[in-house]
C-alpha cells in the first residue's frame, strides 16, 4: 500500500487484517478517491498457489479527521470503523464513507 499513498501519507498495521492510513490536507471526496483506487488495485492482483488462482479484496471505511464532532483519536477510530462495518455490511469490496459522527 505504501507505494501507492503520498510520501505525506502515513500507513499502518492496525490488527490482524486492518490497516490505517492517515492523509494530511485531504478533502472526504480525496480520501474517498483514494480508499477506492487501493480497493482496484488490490483486486487486481492475483495469487496463485498450488494452481489455484486467489483473487483479494478489501473494505475501506473513510472519515474525514477535522470533522467538528471528533473530539480525540478514539473519536476518529470510531468513526472510521463504523464506515468499515457498513462497508462489510453492505456486501464488501466497497468503499464507505461517514461524513458526521
Amino acid at each position: 500500500m505504501k507505494n501507492n499513498v503520498r510520501e505525506s501519507d502515513t500507513v499502518c498495521r492496525f490488527g490482524g487484517d486492518e490497516f490505517i492510513i492517515v492523509s494530511p490536507n485531504t478533502s472526504l471526496k480525496e480520501g474517498y478517491a483514494l480508499a477506492e483506487r487501493l480497493r482496484k488495485k488490490i483486486m487486481e492482483k492475483r495469487f496463485i498457489i498450488d494452481l489455484i488462482t486467489l483473487q483479494i479484496t478489501s473494505s475501506f471505511g473513510v472519515c474525514l479527521m477535522n470533522e467538528k464532532g471528533n473530539k480525540n483519536i478514539e473519536d476518529y477510530y470510531s468513526s472510521v470503523d463504523k464506515a468499515l462495518y457498513l462497508a462489510k455490511e453492505k456486501g464488501k469490496n466497497r468503499v464507505e464513507v461517514v461524513a458526521r459522527v
